[in-house]
């Protein structure tokens, strides 16, 4: 039979496989390849020769003859079938090559190897295919294989070992090559119009790891490649420089565990992961510019990344890793091949969870487009870190169905990351179990739906953590770091975030702990969204209570600042409505410095604090602890500004309009060199027992009026102002008294 009956194959075909045994250098598309067709032998008539049934020896099938398959053709165990290069094997319907021992077809780029259908004109499917059974061993290299696929594949490989090298599969009624636990390479071979998938490979009985190393894959109906590894024991497999088009999916499809591996960039190929799991103790590298893609088509929950090994992500700058969407064609090109017609959208894949004992390291990678939960699921993050260990770095998380990242008892350090336009928060770490330290540096926090960053410290936490540098805009509910918890350490410090302040509902600073708020921060306290609509912030009940130590020590040009979430006039706009709602007297509870807490405050500011749950209405409360207040100011409380009945020491200080008393002392107290003007009822109130022995002292102070402090009116032993300013309470010494501001208060 004539070689020119190969004319017929699809011209992509002739485009595309390789003249030579070198690998075309990789390209955004496959490569122009001229193709070779069934040897030609001009002016040679050559005989047939009938095979069929099972060898009883060794055999070698020539170039001489064209081998006409009648029957199945089957190599037992033990033997070996060498096909010479050049040689022509042709089947006839039904038939198929068996193999059960050796199959050796080593052609050369001038004399391939070609098993085909007898028929010039056969479709897809004419016969059955070359089939290796477990044990046996190919090695096919300048080989082509046509027109197969009736038993399922051009060649089929059921436990066996397989080597191909600039191979040509195509044409099949199933898949290319279809390996069952296999130990595969396959190099620089071609996989061209097959009705499913170029080749499947499946690892369920063994471990393996196949090589795969620039081969072409053009014009398969279903999947590119499909790597499924679902053994116990986890396997690896290398997939590089391969290349492809025109596939149902130009991907390389993979479901399963994976051991230690390395994943590369492969022109025209992204990676499309179904349900892949990075075992425990593997390692799972992703190197530079390769494009991982998702998508609910192919696992019913949404595809999921789950990580109890290690997952390294590196990217470059220019070269980043991006785990994305299906049907994101910006990316690794249309590998869903669809024409551009479907457009990527939040939730279509399900999102990256490492787990238990994992690692996630990161370096300039984009997760996008994640977050689908099942319907009834509460709704997931597009990285989830529960346990374990995550180094990010360069991360840019967005378009989330809900949440950016929820990190979870886990030790987490991220810096440089952009966490923006997930209709949900941000990023979550909450210490529920855990004592955490996290590093979360120099972030932009953007148009999040929520809160920009949100952390709960309920196992306590911070010690050697810096949340440092961060910012962000236009996120639905908290421009700022969201916080709750508890500090446990001797050696906390909040540091400074640009116009995004810490914004606190209860804070706990435990006995033996010191958290020290670095000069220039800015914090404001809410209520968090009540039960019924989950979105609004109510009023008057956000707190710190501190039992240990809080050092809050600003300086003259940078002072703390503590304030309601509806202040605009300090750290910007925290609740984005442009100042459209009013800041209020008694918008948030205040301090509550509890027996053996101690309150440091130099250089600090307490705006509109006193919110009255509890009964408690008194901005800074020395409920059995100790304040001591300098150069500082507290003013707008609903009711008292600073007051208790712990030790509590105000130097150099303004206290100043406030709804009720300006101080308030239940204890031992002094204020001195201050200013106390404008509060609604008492400058000082002294209510400290035993009534007639204690007297406040309140030397050298501002009242508001030159004449110094006036009085209650009330019988009092001692002598009583009779000045215009302030009023104080009966057992007050008052005097001397200062007839303007003192040095240092404004």
């Amino acid at each position: 039979m004539s070689g020119f009956r190969r004319i017929g194959l699809a011209f992509m075909v002739w485009m595309a496989l390789a003249t030579t045994s070198q690998r075309a250098p990789a390209a955004a598309t496959a490569p122009s390849r001229q193709f070779l067709p069934l040897l030609i032998r001009p002016n040679v008539t050559l005989p047939t020769c009938v095979e069929g049934g099972q060898l009883d020896q060794d055999t070698t099938w020539t170039a001489g003859c064209i081998h006409l398959t009648t029957a199945i053709a089957t190599v037992p165990a033990g033997l070996s079938l060498t096909v010479e290069a050049g040689a022509m094997v042709q089947f006839r319907p039904a038939t198929a090559l068996v193999v059960e021992g050796h199959l050796v077809a080593n052609g050369t780029a001038g004399g391939r190897v070609q098993f085909v259908a007898d028929q010039p004109t056969a479709a897809p499917g004419y016969w059955q295919g070359v089939q290796l059974r477990p044990g046996a061993t190919a090695d096919l290299s300048y080989t082509d294989i046509m027109d197969g696929g009736a038993y399922s594949a051009n060649l089929y490989s059921d436990g066996a070992s397989l080597t191909l090298d600039n191979a040509l599969v195509g044409r099949s009624a199933g898949y290319g090559l279809y390996a069952r636990d296999t130990v595969l390479t396959a190099q620089a071979s071609t996989f061209s119009d097959n009705a499913s998938d170029g080749l499947r490979l499946l690892a369920q009985g063994r471990a393996l790891s196949p090589l795969l190393d620039g081969n072409t894959f053009l014009n398969n109906g279903e999947k590119a490649l499909f790597l499924r590894l679902v053994n116990a024991t986890p396997g690896s497999f290398t997939a590089d420089g391969n290349s492809g088009s025109g596939n149902g999916t130009n991907g390389i499809v993979l479901e399963g565990t994976l051991g230690n591996t390395t994943l590369t960039p492969n022109p025209g190929l992204a990676y499309v992961w179904q349900s892949v799991t990075v075992a425990e103790g593997a390692t799972v590298m992703v190197a530079a510019g390769t494009v991982i893609k998702a998508d609910r088509l192919y696992a019913g929950g949404g595809s999921l990344v789950t990580v109890l090994g290690t997952l390294e992500a590196r990217g470059t700058a220019e070269r980043p890793v991006i785990f994305t969407s299906l049907q994101n064609d910006a990316d690794g090109g249309d590998t869903n091949g669809d024409g551009g017609l479907s457009l990527p959208a939040p939730g279509d894949w399900r999102g990256v969870v490492v787990q238990g004992n994992g690692t996630i390291v990161i370096d300039y990678t984009k997760i996008e487009y994640g977050g689908y939960s099942d319907p009834g699921e509460p709704g997931i993050a597009q990285l989830q870190v529960l346990g374990g260990t995550a180094d990010l770095d360069h991360l840019t998380v967005r378009y989330a169905l809900l949440n950016g990242v929820y990190v979870e008892d886990a030790s987490l350090t991220m810096r440089n990351g952009a966490v923006s336009d997930n209709a949900g928060f941000g990023l979550r770490l909450h210490g529920r179990t855990r004592y955490l330290e996290p590093i979360i540096q120099d972030n932009d926090f953007s148009r999040n739906g929520t809160y920009g960053l949100y952390l709960i410290l309920n196992g306590g936490g911070m010690g050697n953590g810096d949340v440092s540098g961060n910012s962000g805009r236009d996120n639905g509910m908290v421009n700022g770091v969201y916080m709750e918890g508890h500090i446990s350490d001797p050696i906390s410090q909040w540091n400074t975030n640009p116009d995004f302040p810490w914004v606190i509902w209860t804070l706990y600073v435990d006995a033996g702990a010191r958290l020290t708020v670095a000069p220039g921060n800015v914090l404001k306290f809410i209520n968090p969204p009540d039960g019924h609509d989950g979105v609004t912030f109510a009023r008057g009940t956000g707190t710190a209570l501190i039992t240990g130590t809080l050092e809050a020590v600003g300086t003259e040009t940078e002072p703390i600042i503590f304030t309601s979430y509806w202040d605009d006039s300090a750290g910007g706009d925290t609740n984005g409505d442009t100042g459209g709602t009013e800041v209020l007297a008694g918008d948030w509870r205040g301090f509550i410095v509890r027996p053996g807490g101690r309150a440091i405050l130099t250089h600090t500011e307490f705006r509109y604090g006193g919110g009255t749950e509890g009964g408690d209405t008194k901005a800074i409360f020395a409920n059995g602890g100790a304040v001591e207040m300098s150069y500082s100011q507290v003013y707008s409380s609903s009711w008292t500004g600073v007051g208790g009945t712990g030790a509590i020491t105000i130097t150099t200080s303004v206290i100043r309009d406030n709804t009720g008393n300006g101080i308030q002392f239940g204890g031992p107290g002094s204020v001195q060199g201050s200013a106390i003007l404008n509060n609604g009822v008492y400058g000082l109130a002294n209510y400290y027992a035993p009534y007639n022995e204690y007297r406040a002292m309140a030397y050298n102070n501002y009242w508001g009026a030159e004449d110094g402090p006036s009085s209650d009116g009330l019988a009092c032993p001692f002598a009583l102002p009779t000045g215009n300013g302030a009023m104080v309470s009966c057992r007050v010494d008052w005097q001397p008294f200062l007839t303007e501001p003192p040095n240092g208060v404004q």
